[in-house]
Formats: C-alpha cells, sequence, structure tokens
C-alpha cells in the first residue's frame, strides 16, 4: 500500500525532507556500523539503555554515508513516534518502506535505520524476507534491551544480523563533550559524578540534569521493564531498582532483596524478585557480575556484585553513591570492562579465605586478568587488604596479570603488581 500521509509523518525526521542536527559525532562507533552494513545479507542491531545516544549515532551513520549517497538514499523511522502507533505490524513496515520506494528512492540501494523495532510485532520475519529477496536495502536496527536478537523470534534472523552495543560515554568521549578541562583530576571527578548520559553531559544546571536523570530511570522502568513484560506492581519494582542502587559494587542475591523488601512491607516472592533482576539487567539498566568458576553451579549459588550501568543515573537516583568515591571508581571501571570485553567475560574472584577481587577478565574460557579497584590506596592497611586479596587469587588462579587501579599518585607495591591510574586506565593510556 503506497501513502503520502506516512511520509508526512516520517519526512520531519529524515535527511531528505530537513536538513537534521545529528549532535556530537561518536566516530568510534559511526565507523564501526558502517563497515558492518557491508557484510552481504545481514542487518546491524544496534543496541544500548535507553537514551545511550542509539538514535543520533545512527543518524550520524546516515550522514555520514551521505558524503558517498544521495540523501534520498537514506530513511529513519522511530517507531517510538506516537503518530506511527498505526503502523506497529507488518503491513505497516510495507507500507512505509513502499511509500519511501515510491515517492523518494525508487530504484537505488536504500539505507534504512529502524529506530526501537522491538515496538512493531513480527518484525523479525519481515526483515528477513527482505533479506531473502535480496532487495537494495540495508537496514540497520536499534532497540533498548540486551536481547532485542534473543527474543522468541531470534531463531529467524540466526546467523543474519551483526550485533553493536552502545554504552554511555567513554571518558574519552566525555572528554569531547565537554570543552572546558580544568585539570584531569578535576574532570575524572566530574565524569564519575555525571556519568555518560549524552543529554546529561550537555546539561550545565546541576539540579536540571539530577530531575532529567530521575526521569530517564523512571522511564526506563516503566517503558522497558514494566510494559514490556506486563508487571503492574510498578511500586515494587521501582523499590527493588533503587535498592540495588543502594547494593552497588556489593554482593547480593534475590533471596537477600527479597529478605529486605520484606522487611519494607513489600510482599514480593524471591522468584519475582529473580525475574525483575533478570527484566533490569535485559534493560540494560544494570549489570549483574557473577563469580568466576568453571561450575555452573557455583556461578548460580554464589551472591553477584550489583553494577550500574551510568554513574550519573546512580548518583541521582540514590543518596548513597555523592559520598563514595571509592564506589563510583569500582562502577565506572565495571561499565568500561564490559563495554571492552562483553558481559560474558566479566566475573570476580572469589579467593579460598573468602575475601575477594574486584573483577577476572577471561579470554578463551582461561583467565586472562585480574584487577582490583582502590580510589585511596594511601592508607597502609587498606593497601595491604588489598594486596593480599590480589596475592591469592594470583596463586590460585595461576595468572600473572594482576593490575590495581587507583586514583593515588605513588603507590609502592611489589613488582608482580601494576599500578594504574584511573584516569589513565579509563583513557586506555
Amino acid at each position: 500500500m503506497i501513502s503520502s500521509d506516512v511520509l508526512e509523518i516520517i519526512g520531519p525526521f529524515n535527511l531528505w525532507r530537513n536538513d537534521i542536527f545529528t549532535g556530537i559525532s561518536r566516530p568510534a562507533y559511526i565507523g564501526h556500523i558502517i563497515k558492518m552494513l557491508e557484510a552481504p545479507g545481514t542487518i546491524v542491531s544496534v543496541t544500548g539503555v535507553r537514551r545511550a545516544g542509539k538514535t543520533v549515532i545512527a543518524r550520524q551513520v546516515l550522514k555520514e554515508l551521505t558524503d558517498s549517497i544521495d540523501k534520498t538514499q537514506t530513511l529513519l523511522v522511530n517507531f517510538e513516534d506516537p503518530s506511527l502507533e498505526p503502523y506497529l505490524n507488518v503491513a505497516g513496515l510495507d507500507t512505509i518502506l513502499d511509500s519511501y520506494r515510491h515517492f523518494i528512492n525508487p530504484e537505488r540501494t536504500a539505507y534504512a535505520v529502524l529506530d526501537e523495532i522491538s515496538r512493531v510485532k513480527g518484525w523479525e520475519r519481515w526483515v528477513r524476507r527482505k533479506l531473502e529477496l535480496n532487495e537494495d536495502l540495508k537496514i540497520i536496527v536499534t532497540g533498548s534491551s540486551s536481547k532485542l536478537m534473543e527474543d522468541d523470534m531470534a531463531s529467524v534472523l540466526t546467523g543474519r544480523y551483526i550485533s553493536v552495543k552502545v554504552s554511555p560515554l567513554s571518558l574519552n568521549e566525555y572528554r569531547d563533550f565537554v570543552v572546558d578541562h580544568p585539570d584531569d583530576l578535576r574532570t575524572l571527578k566530574d565524569y564519575l559524578t555525571t556519568g555518560g548520559m549524552p543529554t546529561a553531559v550537555l546539561t550545565k544546571d546541576v539540579q536540571v540534569r539530577k530531575e532529567y536523570l530521575k526521569d530517564l530511570f523512571d522511564s526506563i522502568l516503566l517503558k522497558d521493564v514494566a510494559i514490556k513484560h506486563g508487571i503492574r506492581n510498578t511500586s515494587d519494582l521501582r523499590s527493588l531498582a533503587v535498592l540495588l542502587l543502594s547494593s552497588l559494587t556489593s554482593p547480593t542475591s534475590a533471596r537477600k532483596l527479597h529478605n529486605v523488601l520484606k522487611g519494607m512491607g513489600h510482599d514480593t516472592a524471591a522468584s519475582t524478585v529473580n525475574q525483575y533482576m533478570d527484566h533490569l539487567a535485559e534493560a540494560l539498566l544494570f549489570h549483574f557480575v557473577k563469580v568466576f568458576s568453571y561450575k555452573v553451579k557455583d556461578q548460580l549459588q554464589y551472591p553477584k556484585m550489583v553494577y550500574c550501568v551510568d554513574n550519573g543515573l546512580a548518583e541521582a537516583v540514590s543518596f548513597k553513591m555523592s559520598s563514595n568515591w571509592g564506589q563510583m571508581a569500582e562502577n565506572i571501571v565495571a561499565v568500561e570492562l564490559i563495554r571492552r570485553y562483553g558481559p560474558e567475560n566479566v566475573f570476580y574472584w572469589r579467593c579460598e579465605s573468602g575475601r575477594d577481587v574486584d573483577f577476572v577478565i577471561l579470554e578463551d574460557l582461561n583467565v586472562k586478568q585480574l584487577i582490583e579497584v582502590c580510589w585511596d590506596l594511601s592508607d597502609e592497611k587498606t593497601q595491604q587488604r588489598e594486596l593480599t586479596s590480589l596475592s591469592e587469587a594470583k596463586e590460585e588462579s595461576g595468572c600473572d596479570d594482576v593490575v590495581l587501579i587507583t586514583n593515588t599518585s605513588q603507590v609502592e607495591v611489589p613488582d608482580w603488581v601494576q599500578v594504574r591510574r584511573l584516569e589513565k586506565w579509563l583513557r586506555g593510556a
């Protein structure tokens, strides 16, 4: 079906209708996505927590492509636009694409961004059909869920997609967004408290920024968890999420959280708490890091370490976070490690003595690196505590790559430990 009406809805957001401002460039993502588009017979899946910048990056990709193609060869459709409600089905997808082809780009290769595609029921089969018909169509889909390609119909697109995960701004990207850098330490502290949500970083007024982040936190809970999974008792869900923020960088379990919630007057079963935790991880709001063990039973039995995807979100909602530099440092290191290595390769180490080492990095299922994070190592007892944990983990794991990340400028440690300044480590130096 051909409809000029649908073009009036999507037209204002497309380069062939308007000269759209695409924001501050994030070149690492842009170049990678454009390269992935060259793979024949596949789509590019861009996922990330809500407001991390997926849509803006997709627009930047289209804008970059117009250096070598005509603007009419690009198409962006945002399925969170209320005006597109009647088109949230396979027939609607056909109408949008057919209308674009009829009025804008009849013959040449089209580069289409389908933003928040999971709102369209049956979209996977539609995309599969387009790929099988070998149409001159390159597709980028985006979504605010880690399971965009892992839900009930994921098998439909097995082997036909390449995944790109978008995170909040790294420290290097943060420095690109913030022009004024008083000094490295001040910039680092600002980054630790502000976080990496692009809009929040660009919002100068602290109170306005906090209100934006609080609203974003609630929006993620509502749109990406409650509505998606049919959760009616949003009060219990929010209480759990806030409780998790108060447990950041600490071990926890569904049963422990259930008991705390019960004491707060919430009648939420431990199994429900576990489901909620899975949903929060799927929405990419929290990371739950497991203990390292080759036994699946141990990974399920031991508590998980809790981390939030963005320091700014945690600081805006939780009163505890803002006064604890050590907690903020460990949380940002967790997020950065997951960005670099993927969640499937990041664990923590539990020593036989019961001591923990913050992070274990795997490579080909082998322990590649042990990492401990401590903001201030100036106290001798603190330093000894961290070194004892690392020493035990080194002996038990057989791993010789041992890293201690800190903000302390001068630390004397044994030769088997590499000391890395947090600011330098975050910047990859």
